[in-house]
């Protein structure tokens, strides 16, 4: 039983340095997936404050705005 649980964490131990080495070897692995996540949640951020300015009667403060 202890050289099976020795091995198992000697296992372990080698995986977690392996995949520290590849994230260390590719420091900005994942970030285009980052930019995009952010992109989208500001769009959706500006629809929403939009939106909401629409319906609590901003717009008609700004139609008056119009030059004659």
């Amino acid at each position: 039983m202890g050289s099976t649980l020795r091995a198992l964490a000697a296992r372990l131990t080698l995986t977690l340095t392996q995949r520290a080495e590849r994230l260390r070897a590719e420091p900005d692995r994942g970030s285009h997936s980052v930019e995009y996540a952010i992109g989208i949640g500001l769009g959706a951020a500006i629809i929403l404050a939009l939106y909401a300015s629409y319906r609590s009667g901003v717009a008609t403060v700004v139609s008056g705005w119009v030059f004659q």
